[in-house]
């Protein structure tokens, strides 16, 4: 059944908008015959969270516009925390405050000149900003209360998201105060003791493995067997062999450069670096953390396939010349989507049987070997507690002779240069 769109909400394109008509009595003052606003979003149920607090916000401009013309003052304006988000109709005072007056958005900018996140990760702070603003009004971020922290927390909690998606958009917000109280722009932090609690699960589902069985049947799919490529031209061949035997993240391996496969005292290796120029599509590298900044020793069994004859096949600059970043600049986005529908059509359907699995196979390979921590940890680039681990680096011969250990009892047929 589809959902009961409140009045006033509409698309436009993909994007669902509010709009309500200006009266016409008004319309000199305000200057146009409606107002409509962006709720930013293509999701039904998440347009209808939105919608409320937005058309308040209309109706505050409307009453404002009747004072004017009755001559009275303007109303305080306040917080938009109304009833239909489970809220009494009053409104929530604001805290005077004796510190310097800064914009919430205005910290938000702070925020990302010093902690520099990525694009993906900026773009959904943004958003959570955004909304907190929305709800309860902009204003100087020290003069925010608790209740507002309150109100944000039961805004998220109406959410129609998974419980990861809504504590990533509630952290967010807090994330950025927590940042101006340590800069001292707060007199006190209102989400200092708010937070969004987990709820109990009798088992927490985690993502998992693949199996000896699983692994074989995807190797056995048209783009190992028959050389298919489609859309990603080799990376469709050559990202999950290099995931399942390095325990690499698909966004470290999609945005590497030919140059990046470089001869360490004699050892072919993969150099996971950062880099401030932009390459030819104008996005930057970026890795997880400063740990993820490495040279992997590439595995004998992916020399074995031909991986080097793959890198001397290409005249390219980028070793995945098919891939480029998404809209967010993720270098993983695309591919991560092609490789989902991949293997759900070759049935390989499974929600936790992702690219990212991979990994966490062979972070299990690795403990079988009976690879110290330390040293899977360097090579698949895990951060780790102790300071002492972050200084030097691991001679690249004794690397590969650990990487060499992580065995797969798996039929991979070589790589062959064919057309998609």
């Amino acid at each position: 059944m589809e959902m009961a769109k409140p009045r006033g909400l509409f698309r436009r394109g993909n994007v669902w908008w509010v709009r309500k008509d200006v009266p016409e009595k008004l319309r000199p003052i305000i200057g146009v015959t409606s107002r409509q606003y962006t709720l930013d979003t293509t999701d039904l149920r998440e347009a209808i969270i939105r919608y409320h607090p937005m058309m308040a916000k209309i109706e505050k401009e409307f009453d404002d516009a009747r004072r004017k013309l009755n001559g009275e003052a303007p109303a305080v304006d306040q917080p938009l925390i109304i009833r239909a988000l489970g809220f009494d109709d009053q409104p929530v005072k604001m805290r005077k405050s004796t510190k310097t007056p800064i914009s919430l958005a205005e910290m938000f900018d702070k925020w990302v000149y010093e902690k520099k996140p990525t694009p993906n990760t900026e773009a959904e702070y943004r958003k959570a900003i955004n909304d907190f603003i929305i709800l309860n009004g902009k204003e100087p971020i020290a003069e925010y209360t608790v209740e507002h922290a309150r109100a944000w927390k039961e805004r998220v909690l109406k959410m129609p998201r998974a419980q990861a998606t809504m504590e990533k958009h509630f952290g967010a917000v807090g994330t950025i105060f927590r940042f101006a109280d340590r800069n001292d722009y707060l007199d006190q932090n209102p989400f200092k003791k708010v937070q969004l609690e987990r709820p109990k699960r009798a088992k927490v589902s985690r993502r998992q493995e693949w199996d000896i069985a699983d692994l074989q049947k995807l190797f056995d799919t048209p783009v190992f067997k028959e050389g298919k490529r489609f859309s990603y031209g080799d990376a469709s061949f050559w990202l999950p062999v290099l995931s399942l035997f390095h325990g690499s993240r698909a966004g470290e391996l999609c945005q590497l450069d030919r140059a990046d496969v470089v001869n360490k005292n004699g050892v072919w290796c993969l150099a996971l670096t950062l880099t401030s120029e932009d390459d030819e599509n104008g996005s930057e590298k970026s890795l997880k953390t400063e740990e993820s900044e490495r040279i992997v020793p590439i595995h004998k069994r992916v020399l074995e396939l031909g991986f080097l004859e793959y890198v001397r096949s290409s005249n390219a600059k980028k070793l995945f010349p098919h891939i480029t970043p998404d809209s967010r600049g993720r270098w993983s986005g695309k591919f991560s989507k092609w490789f989902g529908r991949y293997r759900k059509k070759h049935g390989l359907g499974e929600r936790w049987r992702d690219f990212h699995s991979l990994r966490h196979t062979w972070k299990s390979a690795a403990r079988g070997a009976r690879i110290p921590e330390d040293m899977h940890d360097a090579i698949s680039g895990h951060d780790n507690a102790s300071v002492g681990r972050s200084y030097g680096r691991f001679p690249e011969p004794e690397l590969k002779a650990h990487i060499n250990k992580i065995k797969f009892d798996l039929r991979i047929p070589k790589w062959k240069s064919r057309s998609s």
